[in-house]
């Protein structure tokens, strides 16, 4: 009986994995997303105002092609709360973030963007993870928010792109930042294995008949 029904279980597996995996990185649009609770968070408040070549707060690395600056001049607009990041006042089409632990998800305020911006994640091998692109949202104070979360692909880093436009390099701002680690847990298609791998030997043991030893040699 097995041997007819191990196809289909065959195909359910592979269902599985293939479903769990799609689910396995996704964009956040809200601090409030579940992959971000708990999370740390950090405001740019500790830094001293000013343009840096690259900037360490906590065992998170902020850089630019021209480097990155620190101020509050439109503290309360933008998004932001008080203290902020931006790329160098336009000077970085680009800013680096680099995470010195793995993490699960992270994500960020952002505002006046007049370019499209590009948010890329990427695991400790250069490895693509995700990618998603924000539409220019100019003065808005709307409480925009991306994010990435890749619970079964470590990020270990990420860029904040312009994608070119008229304002090319665009001015952004950043705040806000919230993350979560990595927490060591099975992923779902290693449960999703032991599982199957469990449904199997239940299977062959039910073929043996109650009572009769099973044949030697």
């Amino acid at each position: 009986m097995i041997h007819r029904i191990l196809p289909r279980l065959i195909l359910l597996f592979a269902l599985i994995v293939h479903i769990t995996s799609l689910h396995a990185q996704s964009v956040i649009t809200s601090p409030g997303d579940p992959a971000l609770a708990g999370a740390g968070v950090i405001d740019f408040s500790s830094p001293a105002p000013g343009t840096y070549p690259s900037l360490n707060i906590s065992f998170v690395n902020f850089a630019g092609p021209s480097g990155v600056t620190i101020e509050s001049l439109y503290a309360g607009n933008y998004n932001s709360t008080g203290q902020y990041l931006n790329n160098a006042n336009a000077a970085s089409p680009k800013i680096t973030i680099t995470f010195g632990v793995s993490l699960a998800a992270f994500g960020f305020n952002y505002g006046a963007s007049d370019d499209p911006w590009t948010l890329s994640a990427f695991d400790a091998g250069n490895n693509l993870i995700l990618s998603t692109v924000v539409a220019p949202i100019g003065g808005s104070a709307s409480g925009e928010f991306i994010g990435i979360a890749s619970p079964s692909a470590n990020i270990a880093y990420a860029t904040f792109k312009d994608d070119g436009g008229i304002w090319f390099p665009d001015w952004v701002l950043i705040d806000n930042l919230a993350f979560t680690e990595v927490v060591n847990t099975p992923e779902p298609s290693a449960l999703a294995l032991a599982g199957f791998g469990a449904m199997l030997l239940g299977l062959a043991r039910s073929r043996r008949t109650p009572g009769r030893p099973s044949p030697v040699g």
